[in-house]
């Protein structure tokens, strides 16, 4: 898989419509075993964002998981769903919280996990950063990490 294209890539959403086709554009590039981290401030759409890729691998029932930090969809695809806002992510909890949950084929999404933070070789990384661009406006921005 290559996310050449993605690389610097900047998307403009102004409505969940707009989001939900960027969504749709974006699984048809995701192969397994691929962690996709997104940023952004409160309310720019992370968990939307999560739940959308989620809901195109038939899981339907991703919600923030702030308080538990990660939860597993098991599936074709296994998702793992982690939200960090609470506590950063650090190389003893990713080992043993995350890692064991990494039943090929996966898909983690890391919610408020720089790269600077990047504490895995497994797999692809994609960062995705949201940003408030108005009321109901949002600039999505894709990089690839490695």
């Amino acid at each position: 898989m290559s996310f050449e294209r993605l690389n610097r890539e900047i998307f403009t959403s102004h409505s969940k419509k707009e989001t939900d086709s960027f969504v749709s554009w974006l699984v048809k590039k995701i192969e397994p075993n691929l962690t996709i981290l997104l940023n952004g401030e409160i309310g720019t759409g992370k968990t939307y964002l999560c739940s959308r890729i989620a809901s195109h691998f038939g899981v339907e029932n991703l919600t923030s998981s702030s308080f538990g930090r990660v939860s597993l969809h098991a599936g074709d695809i296994n998702i793992v769903h982690c939200d960090f806002y609470r506590q950063k992510l650090n190389c003893d909890f990713f080992a043993l919280e995350v890692e064991p949950l990494l039943k090929a084929p996966w898909l983690l999404l890391i919610e408020w996990s720089k790269k600077e933070e990047q504490i895995t070789d497994i797999g692809k990384i994609i960062e995705i950063e949201i940003l408030h661009k108005g009321l109901s406006s949002r600039e999505i921005r894709l990089n690839e990490i490695n």
